[in-house]
């Protein structure tokens, strides 16, 4: 199509230059061309319609081919009237470059998504509780629990995508393990949930981490009945069985076998939910997870929501789902299960529906106050960010002054994932404002009106010097080059408007001259 297009634009603009019989002859040509091609459109199509080629060429013959035949003999009129006639050649050209474009538009429409973004990004529970509670923090799921990248669709921020990475940040991912860059450009975190309790995404304001219900549960074990026989749980029964005191971060069953369907067309999984009551009979914590018909016989394990209750509880199971009846490794009517404790490691499971969700209690603020410095080589910091820092430190490469004194932050404009960032400081001593994002270029600082630096510190993250009192800082991100494109852009523009005048001027002028005093006219060739 552009060497058609090319070879049209140039018999109707070049055409002058050419001797009078080489007109008629590179015509000729012109239309013959885009008559073979034309034909050879033609055949494409009755093969596709009549001998069934459609899966090998096209999909759509009506929509895809019969456009392309109607502007090809559009185009191959318009170039033969435009030899005949020249007030007809700049109409030509516009029309030509006019098809081109819808042309090459209508064949890249065919990849754009026009499709509503919910069809491909559907919005779980587990996005409707980050919404309520992210904050502008961060959330990340283990291995695909979250699928990296996808929070970009999600407005919800994250440490690890599918897109080129700064090399600061990926430093910083890289200690979390040597298989969290599946390519340089895809991150993702591994080994849940021992890798949630990083002190690296404690500085990366990573709130909330996401696993799925196959992701170990992390803490100690004890296990509660006897086993050597079946219980029987069926759809709308419940089976009570006493835990003794708390916390409970999950409940484990043990299947004897598939489950079986008491329906003809049983559902095609079911849904295990645990319960657990306090000595009051309150209920203080739940969880459930799916579980397929087909699963074989094995460990079930329910993670249930935190609970600050820990004296005597009871868990209540039951199966939802109609049809399904599942066997249990137990002993006397009551199931053996295997209770996981909480521990204090930094987690705390704040929701089960369709994945596990951890609150990560250590996690830093998105931008926060930091008035001590500690010296570290920028090649050591990511290493030293694998171990916690004292609250307020913060790592710079240089000496740099810290009173070590509190202050009070406040957010005023946009948000961590805004464009523009505004906050006021209330500081008692000289300190840094700690923005948690990587320090990419196009990023500008002032603090109370007044243009400063941005520092690196922590090895990736940004930060602005802040003195005593109280001042306004403001951050604001500009695309790098975008004024130069612009300014180039309307450059070129100007030129193209000069050449075309000038064109238009010597033709004028032209025209003059062939009908002035003693010559020719030619107008008509």
């Amino acid at each position: 199509a552009a060497r058609l297009a090319g070879l049209g634009l140039d018999r109707v603009i070049a055409s002058r230059w050419y001797p009078h019989w080489w007109r008629r002859r590179q015509s000729l040509v012109t239309a013959g061309v885009w008559l073979a091609a034309a034909a050879a459109t033609g055949a494409v199509t009755y093969y596709v319609v009549h001998l069934g080629g459609a899966e090998l060429v096209v999909h759509s013959p009506r929509r895809n081919v019969v456009p392309v035949l109607v502007a090809a003999a559009l185009a191959a009129a318009l170039i033969l009237v435009s030899t005949r006639y020249r007030a007809a050649r700049i109409p030509t050209v516009l029309v030509l470059v006019v098809l081109v474009v819808v042309q090459c538009a209508g064949f890249a429409r065919s990849f754009w998504v026009r499709e509503p973004v919910s069809a491909f990004y559907p919005v779980t529970a587990t996005h409707r509780f980050l919404d309520a509670n992210l904050d502008g923090q961060r959330a990340s799921g283990d291995g695909f629990a979250l699928w990296p990248g996808t929070g970009l669709a999600y407005r919800q921020a994250s440490v690890v995508g599918h897109a080129f990475t700064n090399s600061d940040w990926a430093d910083l991912l890289r200690t979390l393990g040597p298989q969290t860059f599946a390519t340089p450009t895809f991150s993702r975190l591994l080994d849940a949930p021992a890798v949630f309790t990083s002190p690296v995404l404690d500085q990366l304001a990573l709130k909330y981490a996401v696993a799925g219900f196959d992701d170990p549960i992390a803490g100690p074990t004890r296990t509660i009945g006897a086993g050597g026989g079946e219980v029987a749980l069926a759809d709308g029964q419940q089976l009570d069985v006493p835990l003794g005191p708390g916390p409970v971060r999950a409940v484990a069953v043990r299947l004897a076998g598939p489950l079986s369907a008491g329906l003809p067309d049983p559902a095609p999984h079911a849904r295990f939910a645990v319960t657990l009551t306090d000595a009051a009979g309150r209920t203080v914590a739940s969880g459930s997870r799916p579980i397929f018909t087909g699963l074989p016989a094995g460990t079930v394990t329910i993670p249930v929501t935190y609970t600050t209750a820990t004296g005597p509880l009871t868990a209540h199971l039951s199966l939802a789902d109609p049809g399904q009846t599942a066997r249990l490794t137990g002993a006397g009517g009551t199931p053996q299960l295997t209770v996981t404790a909480d521990r204090d490691d930094g987690l705390r499971v704040v929701a089960v529906s369709d994945s596990v969700i951890y609150q990560r209690l250590r996690a830093l603020p998105r931008i926060r106050w930091a008035s001590t410095v500690r010296v570290v080589p920028d090649g050591e910091q990511a290493a030293a960010l694998t171990r916690p820092l004292p609250a307020g430190t913060l790592l710079l490469d240089h000496p740099a002054p810290g009173s070590g004194r509190p202050a009070t932050v406040r957010i005023t404009a946009g948000d961590p994932n805004a464009t523009r960032i505004g906050a006021t400081v209330d500081a008692q001593g000289q300190g840094y404002l700690v923005i948690a994002n990587a320090p990419l270029p196009g990023w500008h600082a002032t603090l109370d009106g007044h243009g400063v630096d941005i520092l690196t510190a922590d090895h990736a993250l940004q930060a602005v010097a802040v003195p005593a009192g109280r001042h306004t800082v403001t951050l604001t991100y500009t695309q790098p080059g975008q004024r130069t494109g612009i300014v180039l852009t309307l450059v070129s523009l100007g030129i193209y408007v000069l050449a075309v005048a000038a064109v238009c001027e010597q033709r004028r002028r032209r025209r003059r001259g062939s009908v002035g005093p003693g010559s020719d006219d030619q107008v008509g060739e």
